[in-house]
């Protein structure tokens, strides 16, 4: 793979931009990648970037990643920019943090799509989930996708539900 020139990988960075801001909702790496021409990877990475330096949002969703222009309206006369909140108290909603956490459980349920389709991942992960708290009957908390699959639950589902084992396109996080 040929490596790209900082200058390249800024103008990319402001075609991505561009392309969010002038989408009228929220759009996901694969839109991005047939809009612009690009594969989906570097078009995944750019809008995780943008997302992390603050200049778009971005939302974990069971189906994976979401990306959408952050709301702006301009003041006085100015051309100067100040974020609207998305509710009426003067908070901002922000959308979901980029965390380790969240990029795992994004990784493993992209991978879980990958093999089994988008819709077998909520019965898989309600599978997961009842094992979980098999295990775990004492436990109050809603485990992280991530959690599921460290400590095999999501293998577990699989098996119940009577599907193939998840071998080829197994996602590797942290060692595991």
């Amino acid at each position: 793979m040929p490596k790209i020139s900082r200058e390249e990988s800024a103008k990319i960075e402001a075609r991505v931009l561009e392309a969010v801001e002038a989408s009228e909702g929220p759009v996901t790496s694969q839109i991005i990648a047939k809009k612009l021409g690009l594969n989906w990877q570097a078009s995944k990475v750019t809008l995780l970037e943008l997302a992390l330096l603050g200049k778009i949002d971005a939302e974990l969703t069971t189906l994976g990643w979401k990306f959408a222009k952050k709301p702006s309206q301009t003041v006085h006369a100015s051309s100067h920019r100040i974020a609207v909140p998305k509710n009426g108290n003067g908070v901002h909603a922000h959308i979901e943090k980029v965390t380790p956490e969240n990029v795992s459980n994004a990784r493993i349920v992209e991978g879980l799509s990958r093999i089994y389709g988008n819709d077998r991942i909520q019965e898989i992960l309600v599978q997961a989930q009842g094992s979980y708290y098999f295990k775990n009957p004492a436990c109050q908390n809603t485990p992280e996708v991530y959690e599921l699959f460290q400590d095999g639950d999501i293998d577990a589902g699989i098996e119940a539900l009577g599907l193939h084992s998840w071998v080829i396109g197994r996602v590797k996080i942290g060692g595991f």
